[in-house]
This record gives C-alpha cells, sequence and structure tokens, in this order.
C-alpha cells in the first residue's frame, strides 16, 4: 500500500517544469532551448508529452520561467525532455524534439522526435 502510494505519487504528484532555458536571437530569428524535466518515472506517449509542453509555452504556463512574447515570438523551439533533475543533472536524457515557427503558433505538428536509446 505505501509502496503503490510512492509510485503512484512519482509518476502522477508532481507537474512538469522548465529546468533551464536559452534563448539566442539575431536580427528577425529568435529561437528557444529548454531542458524540461517531467517528474515522471516513464512517458508512455511522446507525442503527447511534446504537444503538451508546446501548449505550456504557448500559454507561458510553467511554474519556473516565463516567456516574454512581446519582442518577438520563437521561430523555432528546441527542446530536451529529462524524467527528473538527478536525470538531468547525469545528462540522461527521455527524448527531445524542435518545432518552427509555423507549427508552434499554428497547427502544432511535431516535425521530430529523437529517441535517445543510451
Amino acid at each position: 500500500m505505501v509502496i503503490s502510494g510512492c509510485l503512484g505519487y512519482l509518476q502522477y504528484g508532481r507537474d512538469m517544469d522548465v529546468y533551464g532555458s536559452y534563448a539566442m536571437t539575431a536580427d528577425n530569428y529568435h529561437e528557444e532551448r529548454l531542458t524540461v524535466v517531467v517528474n515522471k518515472l516513464y512517458v508512455a506517449d511522446q507525442k503527447v508529452c511534446a504537444e503538451e509542453i508546446v501548449k505550456r509555452c504557448r500559454e507561458n504556463s510553467f511554474k519556473s520561467v516565463r516567456f516574454s512574447y512581446d519582442q518577438s515570438i520563437p521561430n523555432a523551439l528546441y527542446v530536451t525532455v529529462y524524467a527528473s533533475k538527478r536525470q538531468a543533472a547525469k545528462g540522461t536524457q527521455m527524448f527531445s524534439f524542435f518545432t518552427c515557427r509555423r507549427t508552434v503558433m499554428k497547427r502544432i505538428i511535431l516535425l521530430m522526435i529523437r529517441i535517445n536509446l543510451c
């Protein structure tokens, strides 16, 4: 009972958040690179998880970071996803993906998911 409660908390009791971010701007080009910690033991559907991350970026709803879209909207979004802060510190990623501006703002179609098989 206690073990199942602990596992339930580890999988469903914590919210994802941004672990680190980096923005690059040059003339009319703006790019965001994020490191996101999903705080889950596993992610069953990486595409759904990626779409949730993009949605939170669009809605600016992460707890620890706020994006400033008044100056420019990112042309590209590169995201590396980790299970926990400990995994991020070790560099053991779950998956990574990127989207370009057209898909981020209009259709939110995932262009690529690279699965880390390490």
